[in-house]
């Protein structure tokens, strides 16, 4: 019986050490209601939504589940017809993001659409985190407030965020070797990681778009293993750090989703 109360109370402090805001809730890029917005009219396997997705997750979860909310408004089509319903969002950020049927969002206007997201919404010193080795972006010629870090990703990175219950909008890579020995960028995806797992453990915790929720487990979000890329690897992935392993991402000799780009939003304070 002490053992058994041992092993309890072993669990629960293991448990304290993470940290996980998933919401109960997550949108699907391939749901029905987006049928008109999918490269081949109403076969979800051919949407292109994932960042759209993704930002309306973490902006409803902004919105809705944090504590303290952040008040960002619900956001109307340029038409004039109201929208409201929870997939109408990620038809706004169709509009925002300027974005294709067929090539999808560019990551580098992710930011541009959440800090003009911010800005509709009438909030105070919106701020965008955007880390990666490669390039951060410019904004696109806008006056985009983003703290730009070209640096490798790191765990804490993520803590940081998730403890100060931000979301992070995360960008993947998928990554092919091909004949001739050299891994080549075969294509791109956005996700949300929502939490993150013991201080020795590079567990995170994500929200895939392209997946439906809840899962097997009632959850809506899934735990995935961050895996540090050798020295090689990272010379042929644009000197990239991290592949991701575990629930629907494979991470083999010859295929990988690579960790590239990571940007935490930081909606600062209403103004009115």
């Amino acid at each position: 019986m002490l053992l058994r109360i041992g092993i309890l109370l072993l669990l629960a402090k293991s448990a304290a050490l993470a940290k996980d805001i998933t919401p109960p809730f997550a949108l699907n890029q391939r749901a029905s209601a987006l049928s008109d917005l999918f490269e081949r009219y109403g076969q979800g396997n051919s949407s292109e939504l994932c960042a759209n997705t993704s930002i309306a997750n973490a902006m409803i979860y902004l919105r809705e589940y944090r504590k303290p909310a952040i008040p960002l408004k619900v956001p109307y089509d340029q038409n004039g017809g109201g929208r409201t319903s929870r997939y109408d969002l990620i038809r706004y950020f169709v509009d925002l993001c300027g974005s294709s049927k067929s090539d999808g969002t560019y990551w580098s206007d992710t930011g541009l659409c959440v800090e003009t997201y911010f800005i509709h919404s009438h909030l105070k010193n919106p701020n965008l985190k955007i880390i990666s080795r490669g390039n951060t972006g410019n904004g696109g010629g806008y006056d985009l407030k983003a703290d730009r870090q070209t640096r490798a990703i790191t765990m804490q990175d993520i803590r940081n965020a998730i403890d100060q219950k931000y979301p992070v909008l995360t960008s993947i890579g998928w990554y092919v070797l091909g004949k001739d020995k050299k891994w080549k960028r075969a294509g791109g995806h956005m996700v949300v990681i929502y939490g993150y797992g013991e201080s020795q453990d590079n567990t995170v915790m994500v929200t895939d778009p392209w997946e439906r929720y809840p899962n097997a487990n009632g959850r809506y979000s899934d735990p995935v293993k961050l895996v540090r890329l050798t020295d090689s690897q990272r010379q042929s992935m644009r000197g990239h750090d991290w592949s991701l392993s575990g629930a629907h991402y494979k991470n083999t000799d010859t295929f990988k989703g690579v960790l590239e780009v990571v940007t935490i939003p930081k909606p600062g304070t209403a103004t009115w």
